[in-house]
């Protein structure tokens, strides 16, 4: 099941329980990640496990002993580019021996009225329709994605 949406992440947790009842999400979103304050525009795929976003010129280096890396996010509808800077929290080896690890990192994004951290995959989505893919790590127990509905806003 597919679904796309805008996504936005910022520094404050404002998650609803799934107690208070999940929210509801159409196959397309759109986004912002205010910080650096980007909309971009996101597929919510519940049969995939993982969210992954589209970032350029991923670098690695070290900051207090820590693996960080450094990459650029382009906003989907003003085409600005930011640098963004996140610690790893772990790097996953590719599928195919030729390419190089993927590095994973935790962002706050809010879709449909959702707000929480989320693991994304830094990656290559240069050939995909949306730079952000939304999977059942940040879906689970926290909406209910209506593969009729698109870009749908909170109520």
């Amino acid at each position: 099941m597919h679904a796309a949406t805008t996504a936005a992440a910022s520094g404050t947790r404002e998650t609803p329980s799934a107690a208070d009842g999940a929210g509801r999400a159409g196959r397309d979103r759109a986004g912002t990640r205010r910080s650096p304050g980007l909309q971009l525009t996101a597929r919510l795929d519940t049969g995939t496990a993982g969210s992954s976003l589209h970032a350029l010129d991923v670098r690695a280096f070290e900051r207090d002993g820590k693996t960080w890396v450094k990459f650029q996010l382009v906003d989907t509808g003003t085409g600005k580019s930011v640098e963004v800077s996140r610690p790893v929290v772990r790097s996953v080896a590719p599928k195919d021996a030729a390419g190089s690890k993927r590095y994973i990192v935790s962002l706050k994004v809010t879709v449909a009225g959702i707000a929480q951290f989320t693991e994304f995959a830094l990656t290559d989505r240069s050939s995909s329709a949306y730079p952000v893919l939304i999977g059942r790590n940040f879906l689970r127990d926290q909406a209910v994605v209506d593969v009729g509905r698109r870009f749908t806003r909170p109520e």
